[in-house]
């Protein structure tokens, strides 16, 4: 009895290494189970349809999962596109956590306003998120007489880990001939002295090329160099306040009095460079 109870128990510790090195070494077993664990904590983190101030649209995406963006209009008459990608460094944050903010940009500037909620870290690496963005841009821009858009005439706002996404989606969409109007960039994470930073990684950060230059031996660098320059794209690059500062103000949550006057001035700044770039 005790040798047949060891033979089970060897052939389902042998089963259970056999099953664990077939999916836990396979890419793709990895990463529909984190893209389900993570559509599942997403899910339970967004607000619920009555308390969100935009309209929740998925997506679809061929072969990809659904990208979640909320949409803010007010009136009839098709309106110019200000996309907003949100910071949280890659990780973290969502497009709900900037409910208000987008619903009160859209009031501002009279425009149609659209917030992506971008796959974020680990669930895929960039360049997924870039081609998200790009992505959802087409999708509106073939559809803008559905949403009531006019989208001949669109911006793209991102703060930190977003603006840094803008900056590469914005590459994209110029090679694909759908030119944004402008880019406005918050605190974008990329490097502002030189192009060794990036190169760190596996993509470059066009604000270093736009600001340092490329290398003159790096091919690729030269290359999202010239397609920005050539682009003709108006760009605001800025940093303006800290990491922390700077979201909580976005967020427009629990201000003190001169938080407050600080969000007026931002949300100042921001319409008015809006209005000048459509």
């Amino acid at each position: 009895m005790t040798a047949i109870i060891g033979t089970i128990g060897i052939f389902l510790l042998t089963l259970f290494g056999v099953l664990y090195s077939l999916l836990g070494y396979n890419m793709y077993f990895q990463t529909r189970f984190v893209e389900f664990m993570s559509a599942k904590a997403e899910k339970e983190g967004m607000k619920s349809e009555h308390t969100l101030k935009g309209e929740r649209i998925f997506v679809k995406r061929e072969e990809k999962r659904s990208s979640r963006v909320n949409l803010y209009r007010h009136g009839d008459e098709p309106l110019p596109v200000l996309y907003v990608l949100h910071g949280g460094s890659f990780t973290d944050q969502d497009a709900d956590d900037i409910d208000s903010f987008c619903d009160e940009m859209a009031l501002r500037v009279k425009a149609a306003v659209i917030s992506i909620s971008y796959t974020k870290m680990p669930v895929h690496t960039t360049t997924y998120p870039q081609e998200e963005i790009t992505e959802v841009v087409q999708y509106f821009h073939a559809h803008a007489e559905e949403y009531g858009l006019d989208h001949d005439r669109y911006v793209m706002l991102g703060n930190e880990a977003g603006g840094y996404l803008a900056l590469l989606s914005a590459v994209m969409l110029v090679r694909r001939t759908l030119v944004p109007d402008g880019l406005i960039l918050l605190d974008p994470f990329a490097d502002y002295v030189g192009t060794s930073f990036v190169q760190a990684g596996y993509h470059p950060g066009p604000a270093a090329l736009l600001i340092s230059g490329p290398r003159e031996k790096d091919k690729k660098l030269m290359e999202y160099a010239d397609v920005l320059s050539n682009g003709n794209v108006r760009s605001f690059i800025r940093r303006l306040f800290t990491k922390s500062e700077l979201n909580t103000l976005i967020r427009g949550e629990s201000l003190s009095e001169e938080q407050k006057k600080e969000r007026e001035a931002l949300m100042d700044l921001l319409c008015d460079l809006f209005e000048r770039m459509v």
